[in-house]
């Protein structure tokens, strides 16, 4: 069922890189400044489904959607074939932006319990398939706010009248067709976002970070920092005689570089940044791994590279090592697809020792 077909609704949430409970979402409403939203399980997938929550201006048993507005005939407690445009306040620029969709999603009237033990609840439910999250990068399609014929104060913009007619709004069309016609990637797969190149898009839109992973870099000069820093990291421990077995790591496993030497293996996660790197982001899966691994494993971290324009192509080069071998990380983290870290050098640092022969 295409788009237009199905019935069409916005909702405002708050602005989250991934909605993975990765930190607390930014804006969507005066609720979240002091509690924070259960939109931030949006895009955090429980057995091949997602459940996404919109506040609807009630609390506990008032807060419900009104699905008499997708119905007109019917007042049936859930609607199939829905079409759900999340929408969140940008946090750098003026106006909203549409973050993500789900397609073909069922909405109800009353708000369910999430079925795993998040304490959260949810009015929509889709296939992780049928859902795309775009990365913060590609948030470009904009959403009128605080106009005449845009989206209200209530978290909620039905595009239907009364009648059932779609409402003739040049800016729902135009959001509309661009989902239609949108082929680009979406951060809903764990293969997008478990992999460290593919987090090149977070916060990179939240303007100079110089205190932390260079998130405000375009995505190529982010594959370019990343890749410097690899091969930073690869020649620092071959001076150290260890011996690189896996340089491709980073492509299917939670860890970047396999090093070897006598039967000894070493595994690195390798950060490159432009700021201080004295926070970084961890993915849960790599934060898994390091623990299970945790006497063989090292994070390897570049910081103040430079970037330069080389023949039209962002060229990285410099920076300085901080290396924390066997980093002590949290036996106990939240449901999160990416972690933030705070580093301190003077408490945390430790050398990757030079291979014995």
């Amino acid at each position: 069922m295409s788009t237009i077909e199905s019935e069409v609704i916005l909702a405002r949430i708050g602005w989250m890189d991934f909605y993975r409970n990765e930190d607390r979402p930014i804006g969507g409403g005066s609720y979240n400044k002091d509690n924070t939203g259960h939109e931030r399980f949006n895009f955090l997938p429980y057995k091949g489904n997602l459940y996404g929550y919109v506040r609807c201006g009630g609390q506990g048993s008032h807060n419900r959607l009104n699905t008499r507005r997708l119905y007109f005939e019917s007042h049936k407690e859930h609607k199939d074939n829905v079409t759900v445009i999340w929408v969140a306040p940008h946090p750098e620029q003026d106006g909203s932006r549409v973050v993500g969709w789900y397609k073909n999603a069922t909405a109800y009237s009353d708000f369910r319990q999430m079925p795993d033990d998040r304490e959260a609840t949810y009015c929509f439910e889709a296939k992780s398939s049928n859902c795309v999250l775009l990365p913060t990068n590609l948030r470009n399609e904009k959403v009128p706010t605080n106009e005449k014929g845009g989206f209200g104060q209530s978290n909620i913009r039905y595009t239907r009248l009364t009648n059932g007619k779609l409402e003739n709004r040049e800016w729902i069309s135009r959001i509309i067709d661009y989902i239609e016609n949108y082929k680009g990637p979406s951060v809903t797969s764990d293969e997008f976002a478990g992999i460290e190149h593919d987090l090149i898009n977070l916060a990179e839109s939240r303007g100079n970070k110089t205190n932390g992973q260079g998130y405000c870099h375009s995505v190529e000069q982010r594959i370019a920092i990343e890749m410097h820093a690899m091969d930073v990291a690869k020649e620092t421990l071959k001076k150290r005689r260890w011996n690189l077995i896996d340089e491709n790591a980073y492509k299917t496993e939670s860890y970047d570089l396999l090093f070897e030497h006598n039967g000894r293996k070493i595994y690195v996660e390798v950060k490159g940044t432009s700021g201080s790197g004295n926070t970084i982001f961890i993915t849960e899966k790599e934060r898994q791994f390091a623990r299970k691994h945790k006497n063989d494993y090292a994070l390897f971290v570049v910081r103040d590279i430079q970037l330069e324009n080389a023949n039209g192509k962002p060229k990285a080069s410099g920076g300085k090592i901080t290396e924390y071998f066997q980093p002590k990380l949290s036996d106990h983290a939240p449901k999160a697809v990416a972690h933030k870290m705070t580093l301190n050098p003077a408490k945390h640092r430790k050398i990757i020792p030079k291979a014995t022969s």
